[in-house]
């Protein structure tokens, strides 16, 4: 399957600083091309959105380099996939919660994650981050939150 993966970022009316973060990691591996697209969107109106996305999306990054080949060396199972990313997705949020009580704002981030691989993708959304698939027709895969 041949793939191609665009991504654009704006900062949009309402934000002083752009609080979009991007993360695009292709590789291959002994079970094929394997993609991991994730980006993350400061939530408007709260406090260090830049700091927040990014630091989902490097976690992200760190589970795509050393957690995802052990992974597929085991077979890839969809299930201990979906929990490593649970997990990110609960650790960063007690992270993230911890450090704004500490500075005493609110902060967070949206995500929306894809990984395709062996011809099929999942995702993951939490927000208004969206996935889309342009054929010959353009599919909104997720929905907000």
């Amino acid at each position: 399957m041949e793939l191609l993966i665009a991504a654009h970022s704006d900062i949009g009316i309402k934000k002083n600083t752009n609080q979009d973060s991007l993360l695009i990691k292709a590789a291959q591996t002994s079970l094929g091309k394997v993609c991991l697209c994730v980006i993350c969107d400061g939530m408007g109106g709260l406090a260090k959105g830049e700091m927040a996305s990014a630091s989902v999306v490097r976690v992200f990054e760190k589970w795509f380099e050393n957690e995802l080949p052990s992974l597929i060396d085991k077979g890839f199972r969809v299930e201990d996939m979906k929990l490593d990313w649970d997990n990110i997705v609960l650790e960063m949020n007690d992270k993230l919660c911890a450090y704004a009580n500490d500075l005493h704002v609110r902060m967070g981030t949206t995500l929306a994650a894809l990984i395709i691989f062996e011809d099929h993708y999942y995702i993951m959304n939490i927000g208004d981050s969206r996935v889309y698939m342009l054929t010959d027709q353009l599919y909104q895969l997720t929905e907000d939150q």
